[in-house]
């Protein structure tokens, strides 16, 4: 008799095992793991399913081998350790977490190299002189397809699985390929990033064998389960306010009592919430609330009675009081959004047609209030650079992380706003599947996206982003008053 059960294969360690534990648990499908020295668990609420630990670099072949018949790994790790790509698939594109790029790292010294074509020419000089281009990284296959599609053919890859960003120092290699998420590795080794020289963005995927797939229809209830459970959380997932929409909330509703020379410190809190960006951690842990909650404030009431600390720190400091201050404004901000606009017309029953990608819609929404506001923030952003952060930290986040966040923010939002962004986040809601309504929606969206942002809002009641802006700064204004009077 052919059983029915099936194995999932996850990382025992690194940077993916808490994400992707925490991912799981998100799902109802918490693993119970005796000890970190068992390479098998279970899921105790869905009898039948074997969970695998394995490295990283193992879980593809396992899947590939049937060892396992579904494996979440990092999307760099599934392409390059792939033997057989016939025995495996992706299943789900992007789970939502570990999110990084495989990109160059070239020693900051070269100043006249900046983009892939620069490096192109670097390695055509070499190439007079006898030299090959030499490239640490632990990614050799998906580094040679990227310099041969091109056009660079002199090279040759040093394959590394210790720290590669001291290899160009140690003179073991001229430049590096390496993942990154934020970049400070990197330039903390006086190495940068070049234009054009990301080779992949990759997030956590979910793969399936084969074989698991098209020839073991008994295994399929449980896949269809797992892959279900995997679809609902990811597709209930709510997005807020983006940074934009966050820095213009905040800086209508500055207090007067705020000096004009700590407004950049505000600023900049009104936006580290969203941290979790680059820590990967759960977004309660930031915000202080999960998302079945209840009504605006309790992310301020939770943070105060979790930390209550932050009232000696805020009554002490003008600097940690200015941040907090901001801090509070983007945690308002969000609760408003969660309850005036998202549960009400993009959580249940709406008035759009059936078959409106809803989410995107949402997403849409909120792209339009950053164009909406974004010549109000651009001035905003280059004094949250420069501004002095040494003395900031909070119980639940160091200076360094803070330090980290604005590095990112500041690069993002130097980029400008681009309508272009919703085609990433239509490919987040689908999952990596092309024929999931979100993608050909969004591409005919984006063909004249204010002609079709102002259909959408015919849909939607009159007035209703005027009334979020009402409401917002309203409960903003209360939540500051209320913090900065608290025990002081």
């Amino acid at each position: 008799m052919t059983s029915t059960n099936i194995t999932i294969a996850i990382s025992s360690s690194g940077a993916l095992y808490d994400p992707t534990l925490e991912f799981l648990n998100n799902c109802n499908l918490s693993v119970n793991r005796p000890n970190k020295r068992r390479y098998i668990g279970d899921i105790p609420s869905l009898d039948g399913v074997t969970v695998l630990f394995q490295r990283s670099s193992d879980i593809t072949w396992k899947v590939e081998e049937g060892n396992a018949d579904l494996g979440i790994v990092g999307y760099d790790r599934y392409l390059e350790f792939q033997t057989n790509p016939e025995s495996s698939q992706l299943l789900l594109e992007n789970l939502g977490f570990g999110a990084c790029s495989l990109a160059f790292g070239v020693p900051e010294s070269w100043f006249d190299v900046s983009s892939i074509a620069d490096l192109a020419e670097v390695a055509t000089d070499f190439k007079r002189k006898g030299l090959n281009l030499k490239i640490a990284s632990k990614f050799p296959r998906l580094t040679e397809n990227f310099l041969i599609s091109n056009s660079i053919s002199n090279f040759s890859i040093v394959p590394s699985s210790g720290t590669l960003e001291i290899a160009p120092e140690m003179g073991s290699a001229d430049i590096i390929s390496d993942v990154t998420s934020t970049g400070t590795t990197m330039k903390a080794n006086k190495l940068k990033t070049i234009s054009g020289g990301i080779i992949l963005n990759s997030e956590s995927c979910l793969i399936v064998n084969h074989d698991a797939l098209s020839n073991h229809t008994e295994k399929m209830p449980k896949i269809n389960e797992v892959v279900n459970r995997f679809k609902l959380y990811l597709n209930q997932r709510v997005k807020m306010p983006n940074l934009a929409t966050h820095i213009h909330f905040a800086m209508k509703s500055l207090p007067k009592s705020i000096d004009q020379d700590l407004t950049p410190i505000y600023l900049l809190g009104a936006t580290t919430p969203d941290i979790r960006v680059i820590t990967k951690e759960n977004r309660s842990i930031y915000h202080f609330v999960d998302l079945d909650f209840k009504s605006v404030g309790e992310g301020i009431a939770n943070m105060t009675q979790q930390f209550p600390e932050i009232h000696m720190l805020k009554n002490n400091d003008e600097i940690i009081k200015t941040f907090l201050t901001g801090y509070i404004t983007h945690l308002v901000l969000d609760e408003t959004w969660i309850t005036t606009v998202f549960r009400k017309h993009f959580s249940g029953p709406n008035a759009f047609p059936e078959s409106t990608p809803i989410l995107v819609i949402d997403r849409a929404i909120q792209m339009y209030m950053d164009n909406k506001y974004w010549n109000s923030i651009e001035s905003k952003i280059s004094p949250i650079e420069q501004c002095n952060i040494e003395k900031v930290s909070l119980p639940f986040l160091s200076n360094d992380s803070i330090n980290e966040w604005r590095e990112w923010i500041c690069n993002f939002l130097n980029l400008g706003f681009s309508w272009d962004r919703l085609n990433f986040m239509a490919k987040r809601i689908s999952n990596g599947n092309i024929e999931d309504p979100a993608i050909p929606y969004t591409e005919q969206f984006l063909i004249d996206p204010i002609k079709n942002i102002n259909n959408v809002f015919n849909f939607l009641p009159k007035n209703l982003l005027e009334e979020f802006e009402e409401n917002s700064k309203q409960n903003i204004d209360n939540a500051i008053s209320g913090f900065l009077n608290e025990y002081h």
